[in-house]
């Protein structure tokens, strides 16, 4: 009879483990981000109700950063206090390339109004460490955006247009014109004293010729 029983629940506890085995194996496994030290903030804001607001913060970050950003707010919260992974705090897919691009964190009751209620951290990250440098932490906000950069495609260049050059036709100048000057001269060689020579012979004998006609008419009057 015992050993009925023993046997029995053994069993039940074999049936057991094999259901709950894969349950366990099943649950996922989400890893809290590692601490890290405390971070220092970059800026601070002094104290105004209206900073309390996500949205407040939201088109802050878009008016000064051109950044389109979602953010929340988490209260109550530890000091010091670490940074969620996004998943965690926010609903994102994995194709988002969401990161957080500024946390705030709100000075507790009794703050002095010299010092800086609003702490400001730019692009903090997961397992950073927040806390107010005077006081308690109150609230925190997270703010996250989509930082991956499009690239843009540059329009299409078109080669330029470039006109023939405007030719102008040659101007031609006439040519310069002086006075004539005459390279032709009679020669004053042997051969001109001849000619003149003969000239002149000639010129007697027509002339004697003359005088003798004259003679011989008056002869035969």
């Amino acid at each position: 009879m015992r050993r009925r029983l023993l046997s029995s629940t053994v069993g039940v506890l074999g049936a057991a483990a094999l259901i709950a085995g894969p349950i366990v194996l099943a649950a996922p496994a989400s890893a809290a981000p590692i601490a890290t030290a405390v971070i220092t903030p970059d800026e601070s804001l002094p104290f105004d109700p209206a900073l309390n607001h996500p949205d407040w913060w939201e088109q802050w970050l878009s008016d000064n950063d051109d950044i389109d950003a979602t953010c929340i707010k988490v209260e109550p919260v530890a000091k010091p206090y670490t940074i969620p992974s996004i998943s965690d705090v926010f609903e994102v897919s994995e194709s988002d390339n969401a990161e957080y691009v500024l946390a705030v964190v709100k000075g507790g009751a009794g703050q002095d109004p010299d010092k800086d209620a609003n702490q400001i951290y730019r692009y903090p990250a997961a397992g950073d460490q927040l806390a107010h440098p005077y006081y308690g932490n109150s609230h925190v906000i997270l703010c996250i955006a989509d930082t991956e950069t499009e690239t843009e495609t540059p329009p299409a260049s078109s080669p330029p247009v470039t006109s023939p050059p405007v030719t102008s036709p040659p101007v031609s100048s006439p040519p310069a014109t002086g006075p004539v000057v005459e390279t032709d001269r009679p020669s004053s060689g042997p051969g001109a004293n001849l000619g003149m020579l003969a000239a002149i012979s000639l010129a007697v004998a027509a002339a004697g010729f003359a005088i003798f006609g004259r003679r011989r008419e008056g002869t035969h009057r």
